[in-house]
C-alpha cells in the first residue's frame, strides 16, 4: 500500500504544479480527487465466491382454499383436494409458524401481495419431494439479501406425515428467503432438521435413514441426491451446545447471512460450513472432534441391540430405525488381518465401520489397529470397546496427522471386552463447499493384528 501511495503523492506534485495557474478551485478539485482514490484503493474488496440470484418460478394458479383467521397464512388448492386435506394443512402451518415465531427462528419476508394474498402462500400440488419451495423476487427493503418465497406440499402425503411435511416446507421456505445465496442441500438440510425439531419426523421423506444406510456419502455437498440427510449433522452439533434447544443452529444460520451491495451476483460466503467451523473453532469442542463423535454415536442407531449400548442417550431420539451397515468383520483367532479395500470411497465427512470379535482374547490382550488411507487428505479413527451386551466400556480416538495418511491405537482388552468397533472418517483436506461437486473422496484400508499379555508368553 505504501508503494501506491507514493505513486499518488508524486501524481499529486505533478498535477498541483500543473494546475498553479489554474487557480484554487482546480488545485482543490485535484485533492478531492487524490482522497477519494486513497479511499478507493484502501477499503476491503470482496473475493468470495458468488453466486447467481436464484431464478423467480411463476406461482401454481391455485384458487385460495383457506385463510388462517389470526396469522399471515393461506393455503391454495383446487377442488380435487379434500377439505379435511386442507384444513389440516393449514392447521399443521399455523402450527409450524407459531413454534417458529416462539422460539426466535427465521420466517418468511412479505411477499407483496404475489399469490393474490398478503399472507404467506402454501400450495397444495404434486410435488417429487413432498415438498418443495420457491423464490418470487429479491426483497428491496430488507438490509441483508432477501428474497420473497412460497411452498408447495403434495395433497397425497400420507397423513401421518402431512404436519412434519408442511413443518419442512415453511422451514425451508424460511431459509430460501432469508439467506437466497445459501445452497439447495443445506436448505434441505435445514428443512429436515427443524420439522424434527417441531414434530419429531424429518420432513416428508427419510434423509436420515437415507444417510444411514450410506454413511459413507457427506452430510451436505453438491452432486448429493437431497441434502436432506444433513439433518442428523445438525442435531449432532446442536445436542451438545445448546441441549436441543437449536439455538446454536438458530445462531449459525443468522451468521451465515450477507449483505450484497455491488455486483449482479450474491454474496456466497459465510456458507454454513463455513459459520458452523469458526464458530466451533472458538470452542474446546473443534469440528473434527465434533465429527468424531457423531459418527462413533451413529453406530448405535438402527436396532434394539445397538441402542442398548448407546452413552449418548439424548441421540436416540433421532433414530429413524435404520443402522450403519459393517464394511468388515474379523475375528481374534484369524489375526492378523487386512480389511479389503472400502468400497465405495468415502467422502468428506463420511465415515465407515468395521468390527472385531474379541471373545477369544485372553485379559489384557492387545488389539493393534492400522489404518492406511490414500493420499490427499486428512484421516482419523475411533475405537469403541462393546461389552457381550453391546455396551460401550470405553473409546479411542487417533488424531488426523496432517498429510500422513495412517493412524494407529492399541486396545487393551480387559475381560468383559466382547466386540471392538473400528470407525474411520475422512476429515478432507478443506471445509467442503456444497455449491461444488468435492473432489476430497478417497478410500482405506485397516490392518488388524492381536498381542497376547505379557504374561501369557513363553518363558
Amino acid at each position: 500500500m505504501s508503494g501506491r501511495v507514493c505513486v499518488v503523492g508524486l501524481w499529486l506534485l505533478s498535477a498541483t504544479v500543473a494546475a498553479q495557474d489554474a487557480g484554487q478551485t482546480q488545485s482543490e478539485r485535484i485533492f478531492d480527487d487524490v482522497a477519494a482514490s486513497l479511499v478507493i484503493m484502501m477499503e476491503p474488496h470482496w473475493t468470495g465466491a458468488r453466486v447467481p440470484h436464484p431464478p423467480e418460478e411463476p406461482r401454481p394458479d391455485l384458487p385460495v382454499a383457506a385463510r388462517s383467521v389470526f396469522l399471515p397464512l393461506a393455503v391454495h388448492a383446487d377442488a380435487s383436494v379434500p377439505r379435511e386435506r386442507i384444513e389440516a394443512s393449514l392447521r399443521a402451518l399455523e402450527h409450524a409458524y407459531l413454534l417458529s415465531q416462539e422460539t426466535g427462528f427465521g420466517l418468511p419476508w412479505p411477499d407483496g401481495g404475489r399469490g393474490g394474498t398478503g399472507e404467506f402462500d402454501l400450495y397444495l400440488e404434486p410435488t417429487a419431494r413432498g415438498a418443495e419451495v420457491h423464490a418470487d423476487a429479491p426483497v428491496a427493503f430488507a438490509f441483508l439479501d432477501a428474497v420473497s418465497s412460497y411452498a408447495s406440499v403434495d395433497p397425497e402425503v400420507d397423513a401421518d406425515k402431512l404436519e412434519s411435511c408442511v413443518a419442512q416446507a415453511l422451514a425451508e421456505a424460511s431459509f430460501l428467503s432469508q439467506d437466497p445465496a445459501e445452497s439447495a442441500q443445506w436448505r434441505h438440510a435445514y428443512g429436515a432438521w427443524l420439522a424434527f425439531a417441531q414434530t419429531g419426523r424429518f420432513g416428508c421423506g427419510d434423509p436420515v435413514a437415507s444417510q444411514q444406510l450410506e454413511p459413507w456419502r457427506s452430510y451436505v455437498q453438491d452432486g448429493a441426491e437431497d441434502g436432506g440427510g444433513g439433518a442428523l449433522l445438525l442435531e449432532g452439533l446442536s445436542l451438545p451446545r445448546d441441549g436441543g434447544t437449536g439455538r446454536f443452529i438458530r445462531e449459525v444460520v443468522q451468521f451465515a447471512r450477507q449483505r450484497t451491495w455491488e455486483g449482479s451476483d450474491l454474496r456466497a460466503s459465510p456458507d454454513l460450513w463455513e459459520t458452523i467451523h469458526a464458530v466451533i473453532e472458538h470452542s474446546s469442542d473443534k469440528l473434527p472432534r465434533s465429527l468424531r463423535r457423531l459418527a462413533a454415536d451413529r453406530f448405535f442407531l438402527g436396532n434394539a441391540e445397538r441402542r442398548r449400548g448407546a452413552t449418548n442417550r439424548a441421540l436416540l431420539a433421532a433414530d429413524q430405525g435404520v443402522a450403519v451397515p459393517v464394511f468388515w468383520r474379523a475375528r481374534w483367532s484369524q489375526l492378523p488381518a487386512h480389511s479389503p479395500t472400502m468400497v465405495p470411497a468415502i467422502e468428506p465427512y463420511g465415515s465407515s465401520y468395521a468390527i472385531v470379535d474379541v471373545r477369544d482374547a485372553a485379559p489384557d490382550s492387545i488389539l493393534r489397529v492400522w489404518l492406511r488411507g490414500e493420499y490427499g487428505v486428512e484421516w482419523t479413527m475411533v475405537t469403541m470397546r462393546l461389552d457381550a451386551d453391546g455396551r460401550e466400556l470405553g473409546r479411542m480416538s487417533a488424531p488426523p496427522r496432517g498429510d500422513v495418511p495412517r493412524g494407529y491405537l492399541p486396545v487393551q482388552l480387559d475381560a468383559g471386552t466382547a466386540a471392538v468397533v473400528i470407525v474411520v472418517l475422512n476429515l478432507s483436506r478443506r471445509l467442503p463447499d456444497a455449491d461444488y461437486i468435492d473432489e476430497n473422496i478417497r478410500t482405506f484400508r485397516l490392518i488388524v493384528d492381536a498381542e497376547a499379555p505379557a504374561s501369557a508368553a513363553a518363558p
